[in-house]
């Protein structure tokens, strides 16, 4: 079972992708977090992509395909995947489509976590994150030890690209581009919508919900 969570910067994709990774055993793959690796080790397309990812916006298509498509050749598909900020344009969801079906898979379903903008920007806010990828919030999820990572120690930061001012301008940019990608799932009848407001339990259950409903769990 291969499924895709949807939803604007910061409406807890990440968060519900390991939920539901654990909960199913399938594979999860971030592409933010792949590009922030990529960033990190200073590779050329992390070099490229720190352009963007400085000022607010999205890393143009060709670049975003191409280091997804490496990544899932090198899985082996045993329960699935459950893919988290990809796609996010029709070509993004064209090429997912056409590299599945090369391994042999397909989309189970599309599942849109809708947020409220504000309440994004105040996650965003209070989210920290370790080297590792491991995620807090200072209020929501707090570390045991302030600063520092449960599972490894390391230090925690807040992202740069969770200011306020640049989260703004990056759900902006959101919207206005997937609304032709959340149509191409629409059509396909492989669109599914949750409400994201809330404890994170509560849209764990939201997207519980709708598995049970396709018969995904």
């Amino acid at each position: 079972m291969n499924l895709i969570l949807l939803g604007p910067p910061g409406a807890g994709k990440g968060t519900q992708a390991r939920a539901l990774a654990e909960s199913l055993g399938l594979r999860h793959l971030s592409t933010g977090e792949l590009f922030r690796q990529h960033m990190q080790k200073e590779t050329p397309l992390g070099v490229q992509a720190r352009v963007y990812y400085d000022k607010g916006e999205y890393v143009p298509d060709h670049l975003v395909i191409a280091i997804v498509k490496e990544e899932l050749s090198r899985f082996h598909f045993e329960k699935g995947i459950v893919l988290d900020g990809f796609p996010r344009t029709v070509a993004q969801a064209e090429a997912l489509d056409e590299t599945l079906a090369e391994l042999g898979q397909q989309i189970k379903a599309a599942i849109m976590i809708d947020s409220d903008t504000e309440e994004i920007v105040e996650r965003a806010q209070g989210r920290r994150i370790c080297p590792e990828g491991h995620t807090y919030h200072t209020v929501k999820n707090p570390p045991s030890v302030d600063g520092r990572c449960d599972v490894d120690g390391l230090p925690l930061r807040q992202r740069r690209d969770d200011r306020p001012e640049t989260v703004r301008k990056r759900i902006e940019t959101y919207h206005n581009r997937t609304k032709p990608l959340l149509a191409f799932y629409a059509e396909r009848q492989l669109l599914k919508s949750v409400d994201g407001t809330g404890p994170i339990a509560g849209v764990t259950e939201n997207i519980g919900s709708v598995l049970r409903e396709i018969g995904a769990r």
